[in-house]
C-alpha cells in the first residue's frame, strides 16, 4: 500500500540522517586510505647501500644517489586515472564517515594504536626507499659514540641499525604507543643494542635539561599534538653541542599533490594516530635551533617523475640534523 511505502521511505531517510555505524565508518575510511596508498602499485628500485664512511655533506648523496622508481604502468593516463579515482573515493569516504569520529573513546584509541603498529610493519618498502639517505644522515650527524642517546617514537625500531653502525651501544626510547615495545626490543636484540623503553611523548620528555647527547625522532612531528612545544622540548633536553636527528614527511610545495594531502589528511589523522599529511616543521626547527645550526634538505622520496606511486602522499621529505648552541 501507499502508506507502507511511505513509511518505508521515512525509515530509510531517518537511517541516513545521522552518522554511520562505527563499523561502516571504519570500512569507508579504510577503503579510502588503502586505495590512495596502494593504487598504481609500482616496482621501485631499492635505495643504494651507502659505504660506511663519513661524508662531509648530505648534498653529494642527493645528487649522486637519487631514487627513481620504475613503474609497471608509466603512462600519464594511468597515473591520472588513479589520481582522480583516489580523490573520488576519498571524498565519498570523508562525507559518509562524518559524524563525530574525533570523539574517540579509550577503546577506540587503543584500537587505532594497534592498527598503527600493523601499518608501520607494512612500511618496509617505504623504509627501503629512504634507507640510503638515512644511513648517510646518521653517519653525518653522529661523531664518536655519544653517551646518552634518546629516540622519541621508536616504533618498530627501524633506526637502531643506523645507530649501531655509528658506534652507539645503548638507547633510551620514549614511545607513547605501548604496542610497539615488543617490536622495538626485538629490533634492538637484532642490532646488538641495549634498549630501555619508557612511556611518554615529545611534548613532555622525561629528562633533565641539558642531559641528552643525541635525540632521534623520525616521522614523529606529523602526529604530535603541539609541534612547536615538541621542538622546544627537544632543544631543552639536549646538551650544548647536542644533536637532533630528524626525517619528516611534509606538505608538498606544488599542486595537485598539495591539494591531495590536504584532502586526505583528515582520514590519515583518524586512521594513523593523528598523523598529518600537510605539516611544515621546517621553519619551526630553524627558529628554535637557529638557521645556521640546522643542516637539512627537502627532497622527494619517489623523485619527480612518478609522484603518484605508492606512498606518494609521504614523498616530500625534510631530513637532516640540528645542533644546540
Amino acid at each position: 500500500s501507499r502508506s507502507s511505502i511511505a513509511s518505508t521511505k521515512m525509515v530509510q531517510v531517518r537511517r541516513w540522517e545521522g552518522p554511520l555505524p562505527a563499523q561502516k565508518q571504519k570500512m569507508w575510511m579504510a577503503l579510502a586510505f588503502v586505495y590512495v596508498q596502494v593504487c598504481g602499485r609500482a616496482v621501485v628500485v631499492p635505495s643504494p647501500v651507502v659505504p660506511a664512511q663519513r661524508s662531509s655533506t648530505l648534498k653529494p648523496f642527493l645528487l649522486q644517489h637519487r631514487v627513481k622508481p620504475v613503474m609497471k604502468e608509466s603512462s600519464q593516463s594511468v597515473e591520472r586515472r588513479h589520481l582522480f579515482g583516489s580523490a573520488l573515493v576519498g571524498c565519498l569516504a570523508l562525507g559518509m564517515a562524518s559524524g563525530g569520529m574525533k570523539d574517540a573513546s579509550v577503546a577506540r584509541k587503543d584500537q587505532v594504536q594497534r592498527s598503527l603498529v600493523q601499518q608501520m610493519k607494512g612500511m618496509g618498502d617505504y623504509e627501503d626507499l629512504i634507507a640510503g639517505r638515512k644511513q648517510l644522515l646518521f653517519q653525518e650527524a653522529l661523531s664518536g659514540a655519544p653517551a646518552q642517546v634518546v629516540e622519541v617514537g621508536i616504533g618498530t625500531g627501524v633506526n637502531l641499525k643506523y645507530l649501531k653502525e655509528a658506534g652507539v651501544k645503548s638507547v633510551v626510547a620514549v614511545e607513547p604507543n605501548e604496542h610497539f615495545t615488543a617490536l622495538a626490543a626485538e629490533a634492538a636484540q637484532k642490532a646488538g643494542l641495549q634498549l630501555q623503553v619508557q612511556a611518554g611523548n615529545m611534548e613532555e620528555l622525561p629528562f633533565k635539561t641539558a642531559s641528552v647527547d643525541v635525540l632521534v625522532a623520525t616521522l614523529v612531528l606529523c602526529s604530535v599534538e603541539d609541534m612547536e612545544a615538541s621542538i622546544k622540548e627537544v632543544h631543552r633536553v639536549l646538551k650544548p653541542g647536542g644533536c637532533y636527528i630528524f626525517t619528516e614527511h611534509v606538505e608538498a610545495e606544488s599542486y595537485p599533490l598539495k591539494a591531495l594531502q590536504n584532502l586526505f589528511s583528515p582520514a590519515q589523522e583518524l586512521l594513523a594516530a593523528n598523523c598529518h599529511l600537510n605539516r611544515e616543521p621546517q621553519a619551526m626547527i630553524r627558529a628554535v635551533f637557529g638557521p645556521s645550526n640546522v643542516k637539512a634538505d627537502i627532497w622527494n622520496v619517489l623523485g619527480d617523475e612518478h609522484e603518484f606511486a605508492p606512498h606518494f602522499l609521504l614523498s616530500p621529505t625534510y631530513s637532516g640534523f640540528a645542533v644546540k648552541r
